[in-house]
């Protein structure tokens, strides 16, 4: 009986290949009505005659049914296929010694010390040849026709079913295939950091695909009107498109479609504006004309609903101005007008207003009707307005409200005088603060930056050109500069503040993606033409050497530690140095925790030696090195574990040769393809992005400065040709943007003079298809968010760049230390302490009743 269910568990394929010996003849089909019944009949006989005939006394049943006849045994190759296997497959694999895994016989491969033979569709995975096997050779069933690839970005291969057009192994952005398996393209980007004009009409908005507060300042002299500020200084977002000058318009972030609004104002002053606008990655779009035109409309965004809300403004496009009552919703594709209702605000232009969502409603205050101020205070739930008869501010116009971590605030206006009190809402009464530092403001820009826990203030009715952030508790004054690098700077990057270190004459100045912020004197002597790395292992950065403003070769070694309270430079204490010199190359070994010397000029003749620095200098003296130079460059590879060393000068001829150091070999490569000019005063810096060292521009005895871009793969060096260049320079410096998405290159000098520029070498362009890693959204699409997406290894392992295993001493999200990129949403276990009500994110902290309008 055991057999019968035995086979009868079989298929119709295993029935017939165990019946190999019985001749079945085909009788005529009987009538219908007898079909189901001679079929059991049949099938009975068949199974019998299985069992009598074909079932020998030595033949095994494998588990799930499988009869494997005479020598042959059963062979379990996968969870639900077992296959007979005869002596033979068994000495090609067990017999011989051959492991699992290895390749055995024509096309086959050792499973279970057996070798089975493979091809796709046959539901046997070929670990080397194979990703999937389903059974079948049908692609767009999550495994391709030809069964190398799970049809899923970031596999190494490329799935046209699956629309993708590259696929290099992984879905990091930024690296030249987007983590959708689209392609980046290289490209230099100018940044361009100064402030607005200190008197442009300006609205501001915190948008969190950005991570950025961005804002519109109108200027009457240039279409350079879109802004962001990243916590240091403001920088100009180039558009290829903008809208026109205008004055007295509403601006308001958008966070779910992470766009900031323009909605109307007025153009020369005077005549109101009917249009409607949306910022996208690099450009604006006029996303509506069918609004009656208005000036000084109040605006905000209202999460809940996924709608912009605008109330009143004025129009001034008649002979006579209307002061405007309507309200207006809008959703990205629909402009929307309220229907009133009995209890209504009356017309108003510049009043303030700003989302609660503490109580998921809308805060209205003041603003002007034809002839007076107003100081009324009204909420808005939905369609539904109720007016607050509390005692608060003064009557007054153009005030400016946010929402912080403790509420609602409004802060300065105009009721024929300037304002600089500001007042806290808790929804049914207003609460004084007092006078704020930045003194009388209306018609300001203010907005509130989740990212950083901080609001943001510029501009209003003065002249000053100040920026402003409020802590909570307090303003302070932000002291934005625009330095003089100059030729042969000293730099290097701090991954732990992920911000540049730079020496500019007489400044140490701390670099964050283009915006700069004093930290403290330059030593001294002042000097150019030093070396300088970070030195990860003791929290620090290294200078050496260097030409003293007197001509002199130095032989100093200095450091400093940026995480002390009052940081400075000081003398590093070896005992041992090298001998003075100039032109030295550099570099930071991170596995070895070691910085690696090379070369020099003493001004009398190139230098060929190496030493090595942890606490103390040491001399290395390799049977084998690179010949004397000056103005070569040295990186450090932390996926391959070396040091690299290129090019340079001996005085005599440009170098371009390629060498690598272990620790205690140096060794000549001999790279594969084209490499590039010899040179000197390049840079050689590591791309996080890329997982790359990049060679960038330098000086030639032949061409003079260059304008190129190499990298190096660990075999050969690739050329890349950005699509647009940022011009030849030498004698620069070369950082990584803060969250490792590019390179910065600084400064420098050409024919034409020295270079005061900054452009940002990135692979791709739409900024709203990059992982922000501050806020909730998974921007990119990849399904991953916060530390589980490898995009946010610079918060999450800001010492480990992809593709590269962290020590476990390095620091990282959940070690119990707040770093200082890290924040609540991407790493709660470190940064406990700032979820925020209006985040559009429900915290374990929050609830329906503490915070609505994150917690519907």
């Amino acid at each position: 009986m055991h057999a019968l269910e035995e086979l009868a568990s079989l298929g119709r394929r295993e029935l017939q290949e165990q019946l190999v010996d019985v001749e079945l003849v085909r009788p005529p089909a009987p009538p219908a009505r007898h079909q189901p019944f001679i079929l059991v009949f049949v099938r009975a006989l068949l199974l019998s005659l299985a069992v009598a005939g074909c079932v020998r006394s030595d033949s095994t049943v494998c588990a799930g049914g499988k009869v494997c006849a005479g020598d042959q045994v059963c062979v379990r190759a996968t969870d639900t296929v077992t296959i007979c296997a005869d002596p033979g497959q068994r000495e090609a694999c067990a017999g011989a010694g051959v492991p699992d895994g290895d390749a055995c016989g024509d096309n086959g491969r050792c499973y279970d010390g057996t070798c089975l033979p493979l091809t796709c569709g046959d539901l046997l995975i070929d670990p080397v040849a194979e990703q999937c096997d389903d059974g079948n050779n049908i692609p767009g069933d999550n495994c391709s026709a030809d069964c190398r690839s799970d049809e899923t970005c970031g596999n190494g291969v490329v799935d046209p079913v699956a629309e993708e057009i590259c696929d290099d192994g992984n879905v990091l952005g930024r690296d030249g295939c987007t983590g959708v398996c689209t392609p980046e393209l290289p490209q230099w980007r100018r940044v361009v950091v100064r402030s607005p004009r200190p008197d442009a009409a300006i609205g501001m908005g915190y948008l969190p695909g950005r991570a950025r507060v961005v804002a519109f300042a109108d200027d009457v002299n240039t279409s350079e009107r879109t802004w962001q500020w990243n916590g240091t200084g403001w920088q100009l977002v180039e558009t290829t498109i903008t809208p026109s000058s205008r004055t007295y318009f509403a601006a308001v972030a958008d966070p779910v479609r992470d766009t900031l609004v323009l909605i109307g104002g007025g153009a020369g002053g005077t005549v109101s504006l009917p249009d409607l606008w949306e910022l996208g990655a690099d450009r604006w779009t006029l996303a509506s004309t069918t609004l009656q035109a208005r000036s000084l409309p109040a605006a905000t965004y209202d999460p809940r609903r996924r709608q912009v809300v605008v109330f009143g403004g004025r129009d001034d496009t008649g002979f006579i101005s209307v002061v405007l009552d309507d309200l207006i919703t809008w959703d990205g594709a629909t402009a929307t007008r309220v229907a009133q209702t009995p209890v209504w605000p009356a017309p108003r232009s510049g009043a303030a207003m700003v989302y609660d969502p503490r109580r998921d409603e809308i805060v209205m205050f003041g603003g002007r009707d034809n002839s007076d101020y107003l100081g009324d205070t009204w909420t808005l739930k939905g369609t539904t307005w109720t007016r607050h008869l509390a005692s608060g501010p003064s009557k007054r116009d153009e005030a400016r409200m946010f929402v912080d971590a403790t509420g609602v605030v409004l802060y300065g206006g105009y009721d024929g005088v300037a304002q600089n009190d500001a007042w806290r809402w808790d929804g049914a009464q207003w609460i004084p603060l007092g006078p704020q530092a930045p003194g009388r403001r209306n018609g300001h820009g203010i907005a509130y930056d989740e990212g950083r826990g901080r609001a943001v203030l510029f501009g209003g009715s003065t002249t000053d050109g100040e920026t402003w952030e409020w802590t909570g508790s307090r303003w302070e004054k932000i002291g934005t500069r625009t330095p003089v690098i100059g030729e042969f700077a000293a730099g290097a990057f701090d991954p732990l503040r992920r911000q540049g270190i730079v020496i500019a004459q007489t400044e140490t100045l701390a670099m964050r993606d283009g915006s700069w912020a004093f930290l403290a004197p330059a030593p001294t002597p002042n000097r150019s033409d030093a070396a300088m790395v970070f030195d990860i292992a003791r929290d620090r950065a290294v200078l050496f050497g260097g030409i003293s403003s007197t001509g002199a070769p130095l032989a100093d070694t200095r450091v400093f530690s940026p995480g002390a309270m009052n940081p400075t430079w000081m003398p590093a204490g070896t005992t041992v140095s090298p001998p003075a010199r100039a032109g030295t190359a550099m570099a930071y070994d991170s596995d070895r925790r070691v910085t690696v010397l090379f070369g020099g000029n003493d001004t009398l003749q190139p230098l060929g030696d190496t030493w090595e620095l942890d606490t103390d200098w040491r001399p290395r003296t390799p049977a084998i090195s690179p010949p004397r130079r000056i103005g070569a460059v040295l990186g450090y590879d932390p996926i391959r574990k070396k040091t690299v060393l290129f090019g340079g000068s001996d005085l005599n001829d440009m170098l371009s040769d390629t060498w690598e150091w272990d620790g205690t070999t140096w060794t000549k490569l001999d790279p594969m393809g084209r490499v590039p000019t010899g040179r000197i005063d390049a840079e050689l810096v590591w791309n996080p992005a890329r997982r790359r060292l990049t060679l960038v521009s330098g000086r030639t005895n032949v061409v003079g400065v260059l304008d190129d871009v190499w990298e190096w793969t660990g075999q050969r060096w690739i050329e890349i040709k950005p699509a647009t260049s940022p011009g030849a320079r030498a004698a620069h410096l070369v950082l990584p943007a803060s969250d490792g998405s590019g390179l910065y290159a600084i400064a420098g000098g050409n024919a034409n003079g020295v270079l005061d520029d900054q452009w940002l070498l990135i692979w791709g362009e739409n900024e709203r298809t990059y992982e922000s890693c501050i806020g909730p959204q998974d921007r990119d699409g990849d399904g991953l968010r916060a530390c589980a997406d490898p995009d946010c290894w610079w918060i999450c392992t800001p010492l480990c760049t992809p593709t590269i295993a962290c020590a476990p001493t390095a620091p990282r999200c959940g070690d119990g230390a707040k770093a200082p990129a890290e924040t609540c949403q991407v790493c709660p276990a470190d940064a406990t302490a700032c979820p925020l009500c209006g985040d559009l994110t429900c915290e374990a902290s929050e609830t329906a009743t503490s915070c609505p309008g994150d917690c519907p």
